[in-house]
Formats: structure tokens, sequence, C-alpha cells
């Protein structure tokens, strides 16, 4: 059987809860973001964050989270990642 594969590379999505859990388990940031400021991030173009859904909840790109965790660390953003700035 041949294997389907889709014609568009698809992002892995995380929600603002499993980031939450993620920076309480890792530590990486203490102490972890509200809800209100991770949106806020979603928001001004510092996650690559967008509302799914009925009830329009957030989601957030795997690689932005990972890229944002990295610059927090090191205070630069990872090469060919640019921050989104809100116009």
């Amino acid at each position: 059987m041949q294997q389907l594969r889709l014609p568009l590379q698809i992002e892995p999505l995380m929600s603002l809860a499993e980031i939450e859990r993620l920076l309480v388990k890792t530590r990486a940031i203490s102490p972890v973001p509200c809800r209100h400021t991770l949106i806020a991030y979603c928001e001004d173009g510092t996650l690559d964050g967008r509302q799914l859904g009925r009830k329009r909840t957030w989601y957030v790109t795997e690689k932005s989270v990972v890229s944002w965790l990295v610059y927090l660390q090191t205070g630069k953003w990872p090469e060919g990642i640019k921050l989104i700035t809100a116009a």
C-alpha cells in the first residue's frame, strides 16, 4: 500500500495549556507567564499563534515556542527566525 503524502508541510500546534505545562515541567521560565500574557504574545507576534474552533481556543506553533525559549535563554533569535512585530 502506498503512503499518502500531503502537498504541504504541517506545523505542529500546541494549546496554551500545553505550553504552560511544558514551562512548569521544565522550569524554563519562572514564574510561568499567565494565560493573558501568552495571548498578548500571540497578538503582538512574539509567538506564532491563532485562534481555532468554535470556542476560539488559542494554538501556537511548536517552532515559535522553541524559538521564543531559545531567545529567552540566549538573547538572540535562532537563525532564520524573525520576531514579528505588530504594525
